[in-house]
């Protein structure tokens, strides 16, 4: 019960942020949702092409896929749990449960190999942040520009995955008695929904980057 008010409480007032979010910078949900399907279906549609790309094209087109495609098995695990757990407030079971466990492993290893891929990408320099300490500063505290925030949400996706797949895994063994399962269970539902908050956010602030350059 806790679970699912928390859930309820947290993924609304990150959706509210997102929103308000959206409006501030000039784009809708709509827009947003439309960008990530057509940039996955430009992608399948592109992969009969993928022979006669030069390695740079090769490593670029794959890391695009890589990350799109675990939003996407992402956003498919999020809808099998949530809409059991969270909706109805049953635990998960029936199709609900064959969905999530047959994307569960194909999301582990997309997203093991996007976190490699990016990881030069989203490494954090100077142009990551709004307030650089100049020669004749003596301050200097942490503030993150938009481009920055979108680098540590990823880093903090790729960090809270790790509890959340470990917890899975060690309950597929006779290591803990039921006390060990439950508390396994917990950190793993409280992980995926930190990971939805995260998604939320960085979904935002990258349509909000893309409609800046746009």
């Amino acid at each position: 019960m806790m679970y699912r008010i928390l859930s309820i409480l947290f993924i609304g007032a990150s959706l509210f942020w997102l929103f308000n979010f959206a409006k501030k910078n000039n784009f809708s949900i709509m827009e947003m949702i439309n960008s990530f399907f057509n940039s996955l279906n430009l992608l399948f549609a592109d992969i009969k092409n993928f022979k006669n790309y030069k390695y740079s094209e090769k490593l670029n087109f794959a890391k695009k896929l890589f990350y799109l495609v675990t939003l996407l098995l992402f956003l498919i695990m999020t809808i099998s749990s949530m809409i059991p757990s969270v909706l109805f407030g049953d635990s998960l079971s029936g199709i609900f449960l064959l969905i999530h466990v047959t994307a569960a492993p194909i999301f582990a290893l997309f997203l093991a190999v996007s976190a490699i891929l990016y990881s030069h990408s989203f490494q954090f320099n100077k142009n990551d942040f709004s307030n650089l300490p100049t020669e004749t500063s003596t301050k200097f505290s942490i503030i993150f520009n938009q481009n920055g925030k979108s680098k540590l949400v990823y880093w903090l996706f790729v960090l809270f995955s790790i509890p959340l797949m470990i917890s899975t895994i060690l309950n597929m063994f006779p290591l803990f008695g039921t006390d060990g399962q439950l508390f396994l269970l917990e950190i793993h539902r409280y992980s995926a929904l930190i990971l939805i908050i995260l998604v939320i956010f960085h979904s935002g602030l990258i349509s909000a980057m893309d409609k800046s350059r746009s």
